[in-house]
């Protein structure tokens, strides 16, 4: 239904404008692309191993089965929908990297109390205030793709991300084997802080090439 209101259709140049292939990407969009994969990779592992070892922790903090499930079930519905309201107020306010940082903080101060905190209004917070980084971090190779490279480029933007999927979540399990407690917990928190300083990388080094491609735009045209 909301597609069906909202939608609107991508400009007359970028619906035709010809696909190319991986190896139509000039380096400066492989390269920036790849960096913009690491912090989407880095939050998403984060947020799944709150999800794998939550449940446990709050178990043996004293809740049911039942009332894990239903605590970091309800968080999850949060973060859903402050997800899609945080990149609508990312655009609204024009202040995406404030957006971006606040929820990353956040996030990791929430996983770091969360051994010790109480559960629910502590997973409530986090549901609320972990979800707006997304759709800015998701949404970020687009910035520095051309229209027809936007395939491919995203394939590649998620082939790395899939990859620290598959990869780190392991790590996480072995550390907490091998060390017990919250190990696993305080894994997932410095992937989410880790996200931070590749995020302020990628938007460094895009704005520093825009501004060595303008600078070489305008002298070409004196």
């Amino acid at each position: 239904m909301g597609i069906a209101l909202l939608y609107k259709p991508a400009p007359r140049a970028a619906m035709h404008a010809k696909s190319i292939g991986l190896t139509g990407l000039s380096r400066r969009e492989t390269g920036l692309v790849g960096l913009a994969s690491v912090p989407w990779m880095l939050y998403n592992v984060g947020y799944a191993l709150m999800l794998g070892f939550v449940p446990s922790l709050l178990v043996r903090g004293g809740l049911s089965v039942e009332q894990a499930g239903l605590v970091l079930g309800l968080s999850t519905l949060l973060f859903i929908g402050s997800a899609l309201l945080g990149g609508a107020s990312a655009q609204w306010l024009a202040r995406p990297d404030v957006v971006v940082t606040l929820g990353l903080l956040a996030f990791t101060g929430g996983l770091v109390v969360l051994p010790y905190a109480p559960p629910w209004p502590t997973l409530i917070a986090v549901g609320l205030l972990a979800g707006p980084p997304a759709g800015t971090l998701a949404a970020a190779p687009t910035a520095v793709l051309r229209p027809e490279s936007r395939g491919a480029g995203m394939g590649l933007f998620y082939t790395a991300y899939y990859v620290g999927m598959a990869l780190l979540p392991p790590v996480a399990g072995w550390l907490q084997d091998a060390l017990g407690r919250s190990a696993a917990l305080y894994f997932a928190a410095a992937a989410v802080l880790a996200t931070l300083p590749f995020y302020v990388a990628f938007r460094a080094v895009s704005a520093a090439r825009e501004g060595a491609v303008a600078g070489a735009d305008r002298a070409r045209q004196a």
